[in-house]
């Protein structure tokens, strides 16, 4: 076994303690994200699929730990994990990046669909009523796809044209006691999905960085694995009568 040049054995270091400190940081910004939506069924929702992303984040934090063994204590085996293990999910990442690319109206579709059933916002729960009701004075917007219809006769605060400068167009309600109130007249759907459109793109990019980051560590542990496996020469011994 040859001996690993110490910049080398930097180079993998380094990488590895990039991809470690990536990882931590988006696993805790989706166990958050997971903590603020869990508690509402309705947005809950929209995480379905959330425990492949705890996969994607864990499993390379396990292969960086082989990986740093193997490079640090000269351990053949556990490199050989690390580069298939990272090979493996690199790969995985990469198509599935370039599935998402080719399928970003299939994925508005999807957030389309989560939203319709939905079905009346006045039956939902109070802690998505509380973050509709935001995005609603966020975006002055007023219901989903049917505007102020969607909550029947109980059309919250967040509605109404009042207390901030109106850029949207309101339209005017009465009340059964005759009492004449402003609401939004345009449906929060079509910027609800561009926000979440918005985020999928971000996500992408991040699973994109992520696979490249991947990839540079396979190839560093790719030339760690070939010294390994490179036989040391030894001087050759010069005999003298």
């Amino acid at each position: 076994m040859a001996k690993v040049h110490i910049c080398l054995k930097r180079s993998f270091i380094a990488v590895a303690s990039v991809i470690m400190i990536v990882n931590v940081l988006l696993l805790v910004c989706v166990l958050i994200v997971h903590g603020l939506f869990v508690n509402s069924p309705e947005l809950a929702s929209q995480l379905k699929d959330i425990h492949y992303v705890y996969v994607f984040l864990i499993i390379p934090l396990v292969l960086v730990v082989f990986g740093l063994v193997g490079v640090c204590k000269k351990k053949k085996w556990a490199v050989i994990v690390f580069t298939a293990g990272m090979i493996l999910m690199s790969l995985i990442l990469f198509l599935v990046s370039i599935v998402a690319l080719g399928s970003k109206s299939e994925i508005a579709n999807e957030f389309r669909k989560d939203y319709q059933d939905l079905g009346p916002l006045s039956e939902t729960s109070k802690e998505f009523q509380e973050e509709f009701s935001e995005q609603q004075a966020q975006f002055q917007c007023c219901g989903l796809a049917n505007g102020y219809m969607d909550w029947g006769d109980e059309i919250p605060l967040s509605c109404e044209c009042t207390g901030h400068p109106v850029t949207n167009p309101c339209v005017e309600l009465q009340t059964p006691d005759n009492k004449v109130f402003m609401v939004y007249e345009k449906p929060c759907l079509p910027y609800l999905l561009e926000e979440d459109m918005q985020y999928a793109n971000v996500a992408l990019g991040v699973t994109i960085v992520l696979s490249m980051l991947w990839m540079l560590s396979v190839v560093v542990s790719i030339v760690v694995l070939c010294k390994f496996f490179e036989k040391e020469h030894s001087p050759g011994v010069v005999y003298r009568s």
